[in-house]
């Protein structure tokens, strides 16, 4: 082949808008050639770059604490505050019916403290 007649570049961003940060999540860039015949080819390349949890899927979002960028399979909100997480900095809990409840780590902690006094009290009052 000889030397491309025309490159394109594109690149996937995603803009983080609280701390002014821009990761690269993926790109193309595509080749055009003249032929043997006088025609036109084009090759394109995809880049994938892989999320911080390790999938190479599109980003989902950017975590408020740690500013790493996951899947949206992975990405998900605190209960409470309403605040972007990634895998690494949600905390669960299990309720009685199996459902996982996802927190940051400031309000994980609210929650654990008020079940801690609700369970320390209930011998006292009883809760509806």
């Amino acid at each position: 082949m000889n030397r491309p007649i025309r490159t394109e570049f594109t690149e996937t961003k995603l803009h983080v808008p609280w701390e002014s940060i821009v990761h690269l999540t993926g790109g193309t860039e595509t080749h055009h050639y003249l032929n043997e015949e006088g025609g036109i080819e084009s090759h394109t390349t995809v880049h994938l770059q892989p999320m911080h949890c390790g999938h190479l899927a599109p980003a989902g979002g950017t975590c408020s604490q740690c500013y790493r960028t996951s899947c949206p399979q992975c990405f998900t909100a605190c209960l409470l505050c309403h605040c972007p997480l990634g895998p690494c900095c949600f905390r669960t809990i299990h309720t009685a019916n199996d459902e996982e409840l996802f927190f940051c780590a400031a309000c994980y902690g609210k929650v654990k403290r008020r079940k801690l006094f609700r369970s320390l009290i209930s011998g006292f009052i009883r809760f509806g």
